[in-house]
């Protein structure tokens, strides 16, 4: 009985095999051969389908030269039978070409007036032949007879489409007399397409049926094959079977006899050895089994004495760890000074829940960021750095780092891969609040340092600083200021702070720009509080530095008293006298101007132009520093605009033939009652077409000088596409223009591409306003 159960199983398996091997390969010919066959067929009809367009271009390129051609030529004849009012010959040659061609299907002639001259129209539409057709069936426009120039266009005519093809017919002097048509039927584009298509179709089915029957043919060579290859291979495992349900009834000593030299050869080999192998195994797993127990004891005393001294470690140092998993769960290993920073965690909670207790957007941005590491689309590194880092919580300056840990036995080098890489990430928390409190303090004294260096070195500028600020500042917080005001007044406030080495002042701003630029009002509305806290600190200072004296000073050269002493001593004129001691009073405009020129060099340098010749020229005259003072301030935009954007680096001017060291020059000049104010540059020009583009995007007018003039100098409107600390927010040259238009003065630009731009500011003055000095002192050079 078990004899007959043993070769049963062997029938089995070697007819179960063999039937496997037999379906395998008459599968895998059948999908070869329908894979072969759709893909020859598929590439048939990839084929046809591009040349039957080619074929379909090629017409149509041809019908369209020769009706283009056609339409022109008969006009170039018909200029001197439509000159000398041949009717009759225009008629028959319209005719003539219409009946001669089976292509054609009407023609056409208007005369320059719109009458028409001759129509053959198209046999479709001739209704009755004892009546004319009207022309205007075709949808002809008369008003194009007046057209100057050859057209081409698609109409549907009688139910097809035609290809009309028109010329003007023009006198010698180029006056329209009359406008030659010519239609084009398609039927014989349609009739080569057609034919073209049956016969790719008739070769794409022959193609397909060879295919097929070559497919058939070797699939049943195949099956003939693989029967015998099958028969060979099955005899041998199933031999291999018996050995195996020997064994496995306890006959150990059972092992396989097979002759082969191929795989099979090797298999029953290697079958020999591994159950001479598994014998030995048997030894050797009972010796074993002795001393198991006592090693998985000694093992668990070492791993948790491993345990208990990490424990030591993370409830000791002054650094947070954290772990999380892939899902954002917390594990339970921590430092214990986690828990005194941030609290205590609940069982299996996530950290962005853990942290978003305390900071609601932190916790937002976090979770953000590891959707998109665990996407896997950027490296890891990177996005790692774009998690957030800073938490401000009861007191504290707590800064986070993220560490990915990987699976055990990948190389680091694969920290640039896919997310898939990472296990878990480590989180180390450091309390940073002392180098933050220190950073600020060394922010504030030099605030307060630059503060005193200013007003030392340049008193009545430095107050109209101060006071212009100041008045800024108030007009921000007026109820009515809309946004757009606010956001000039934080652009002016930043550019004058930055200019007097406010940095404190300037990135508060810089801060609450970027906040109303995100829509954060309630943001920016905290950090205008800070501001005007930190202005009201500074104005204590200056009221410690002014001292009882105040503001009641005046400055005056040592040489220009002597020089009134002088004019005293020769008893000169009383008014002469009086005009020259008024005008201590006044402020030199170099003054005001060599501060532009300071803060030019200075951006220059930050900004990596290098260093740059700056010319000052006040002609010696001397201005009112109150009446002024507010426009000085908004002219540091201009200043700041020819050198962030006009001035260019000085490798590119040598690329571009122009001295290495580039030029700016500031000019004020008085010209009648009028005082004008240039700043010009030798940089690379404003690009007119960009400000047109953005005049049209913003629906400007923009077709005068004046017009873009009016756009470069409108709110919300630069060509610089990335906002810096230093421009990008079109914001400064508006608040430039308002204060002009304040002082009942204009601004007028020229630039032209490559060689610079000149702002001419034109104001009109008082009699108190401005005092003129002899011209020998007038102008120095400052590079």
């Amino acid at each position: 009985m078990g004899e007959k159960t043993r070769i049963s199983g062997r029938l089995r398996m070697s007819t179960g095999l063999r039937a496997k091997l037999v379906r395998a390969m008459v599968v895998t010919l059948v999908v070869v051969t329908g894979a072969m066959v759709l893909t020859v067929g598929y590439m048939n009809y990839r084929s046809a389908r591009a040349t039957l367009d080619t074929i379909e271009t090629q017409i149509r390129q041809s019908i369209a030269r020769k009706g283009q051609g056609l339409a022109t030529n008969h006009a170039l004849a018909l200029r001197g039978l439509v000159a000398d009012n041949a009717f009759g010959d225009v008629v028959r040659l319209v005719d003539r070409s219409v009946q001669e061609d089976e292509e054609m299907l009407y023609g056409l002639f208007l005369g320059a007036d719109g009458r028409v001259w001759t129509y053959v129209p198209p046999t479709a539409l001739v209704r009755d032949p004892g009546t004319h057709a009207n022309f205007r069936e075709l949808g002809i426009d008369p008003a194009a007879a007046g057209r100057l120039g050859a057209e081409a266009t698609k109409r549907d005519v009688a139910g097809q489409e035609a290809f009309e093809f028109s010329a003007s017919v023009a006198s010698d002097d180029g006056t329209a007399l009359g406008r030659i048509f010519y239609g084009l039927s398609s039927v014989p584009l349609k009739r080569a397409l057609s034919s073209a298509r049956h016969e790719f179709q008739r070769t794409l089915l022959l193609t397909l049926g060879l295919l097929s029957l070559l497919g058939i043919a070797a699939t049943l060579l195949g099956i003939v094959i693989i029967r015998g290859v099958a028969a060979r291979i099955t005899r041998p495992l199933a031999h291999l079977t018996e050995v195996t349900t020997a064994i496995a009834d306890g006959r150990k000593d059972q092992r396989v006899s097979i002759a082969s030299d191929d795989e099979i050869g090797d298999l029953g080999r290697a079958f020999n050895q591994m159950l001479q192998e598994l014998d030995d195994s048997y030894k050797n797993l009972e010796a074993l089994n002795r001393t198991l127990e006592h090693r998985v004891e000694a093992r668990t005393r070492e791993l948790g004495q491993r345990n208990h001294d990490m424990r030591l470690v993370l409830d000791n140092v002054n650094q947070g760890f954290l772990t999380m998993s892939r899902d954002g769960i917390l594990a339970v290993e921590r430092s214990a000074i986690v828990s005194r920073w941030l609290g205590p965690s609940a069982p299996s909670q996530a950290f962005a829940a853990y942290i978003g207790k305390h900071d609601p957007g932190f916790a937002e941005a976090f979770q953000l960021g590891w959707e998109v590491l665990l996407e896997g689309l950027l490296p890891i590194e990177l996005c790692l750095d774009q998690l957030p880092k800073r938490l401000r919580h009861d007191g504290r300056e707590l800064e986070f780092s993220y560490h990915a840990i990987q699976e055990q036995g990948i190389d680091r080098r694969s920290l640039h891969g896919p997310a898939a890489t990472m296990r878990s990430l480590l989180i180390v928390v450091n309390d940073i609040t002392e180098q933050v409190t220190h950073a600020r303090q060394e922010a504030d004294r030099a605030e307060l340092l630059a503060m005193v260096q200013g007003f030392m070195t340049d008193r009545s500028g430095f107050l109209a600083f101060f006071d212009e600020v100041t008045h800024l500042l108030d007009s921000y917080r007026d109820p009515d200021g809309d946004l757009i005001t606010r956001k000039r007044v934080l652009h002016t406030i930043k550019g004058n702070a930055g200019l007097a080495g406010f940095r404190v002042i300037a990135d508060l701003c810089h801060q609450a720009e970027e906040q109303l630029a995100d829509g954060g009002e309630a943001q920016a509305a905290d950090t205008i509080e800070a501001l005007l806290a930190r202005w009201h600190t500074l104005g204590d200072t200056l009221a410690t530095l002014l001292g009882e004296r105040g503001r009641d000073v005046v400055e005056v050269q040592v040489g220009e008293l002597a020089g009134v002493i002088e004019d005293l001593r020769g008893a000169g004129t009383p008014n002469r006298i009086t005009s020259r001691l008024s005008g201590w009073t006044l402020e030199p405009l170099e003054r005001p101007l060599g501060r532009l020129a300071r803060h030019a060099r200075s951006l220059a340098q930050r900004l990596g132009k290098g260093e740059i010749h700056v010319d000052v020229d006040g002609e010696g005259a001397r201005v009112d520093p109150q009446r002024w003072k507010g426009l000085w301030s908004e002219l540091v935009h201009v200043v700041r605009n020819a050198v962030d954007h006009g001035i260019e680096a000085p490798d590119e001017r040598r690329g571009t033939s122009k001295p290495p060291q580039a030029r700016l020059r500031l000019r004020a000049t008085t010209a009648g009652d009028l005082l004008i104010i240039d700043i010009e540059d030798d940089g690379r020009g404003i690009d007119w077409d960009a400000l047109r583009a953005i005049a049209r995007e913003k629906g400007m007018a923009c077709a005068s000088p004046e017009e873009l003039t009016a756009v470069l100098l409108a709110p919300d409107v630069t060509t610089r596409n990335q906002v810096t600390l230093t421009s990008g927010r079109g914001m400064g040259l508006a608040s430039v223009a308002d204060r002009v238009r304040e002082l009942g003065g204009s601004i007028a630009v020229k630039s032209r591409a490559g060689e610079g731009t000149q702002f001419r500011v034109s104001l009109p003055l008082t009699d108190a306003s401005i005092e003129t000095e002899p011209a020998s002192a007038s102008a120095r050079n400052i590079a």
